[in-house]
Parts: C-alpha cells; structure tokens; sequence
C-alpha cells in the first residue's frame, strides 16, 4: 500500500480556522492534498474565498466561511452552512490555527451548547 493511500483523508471533512493565513494556507494545502474537504474560516471572508478560488483552480476541494469567534450566532450559523455544504454529513475533524476563544468555539460546533 502507498503511503497517500495509508494517510488518506478520502471522504474526511476538515474545518480550519485562519486557513487564510500564513500558515493556515500551508495546512489547507496539505489537508487538501491529501484528499479532504476543507473548510476555512475566518472573518476574512474576502481572503479565505481568494485562498480556497486558488486552491480549486488546482483541483483541490476547499470552501471558505465566514466566521467570528467571539460571537456564538456566527459559530452556529457556521456549523449550519458547514454541514449544508457537506451533504449533511456531521462528522468533522477540527484543526485551529489562530488563537480565539476556542473553547465556546468547540463547545458550539460540536453540540455540546
């Protein structure tokens, strides 16, 4: 077995926030890479669809989301468009990449309100 078939994320859904960044970029890239669905969110929305319009020109699956941290509605509400983008599916695996409130940030995109 090749090793990309071995680290695969083939059907793996993966939420970044500051995917748009300096590194977040770096981290989008490779999760895609590998086969993922990326989702990057930030407030800058501007930004993160420049980022992910230049990953999908490559063939990679990226999406950029609006997101601000702080404010419990918007995480909801990107937890709602995720899912929506993502056929429905629920499960998530969660990379963060900026320093936030990560903890009510968690708490609400993985239900536990």
């Amino acid at each position: 077995m090749h090793v990309k078939e071995l680290l695969s994320l083939k059907d793996k859904i993966v939420l970044i926030t500051g995917g748009e960044g300096k590194y977040g970029k770096c981290i989008t890239k490779g999760l895609a890479e590998a086969d993922a669905t990326v989702i990057t969110a930030s407030p800058f929305l501007d930004d993160g669809e420049k980022v992910a319009a230049g990953f999908r020109s490559k063939g990679l699956a990226v999406e950029a989301m609006y997101v601000d941290q702080a404010d419990h509605d918007s995480v909801v509400k990107l937890k709602q468009a995720a899912i929506s983008v993502t056929t429905g599916s629920t499960k998530f695996n969660f990379t963060q990449v900026a320093i936030s409130p990560a903890r009510i940030f968690f708490k609400t995109l993985l239900g536990r309100i």
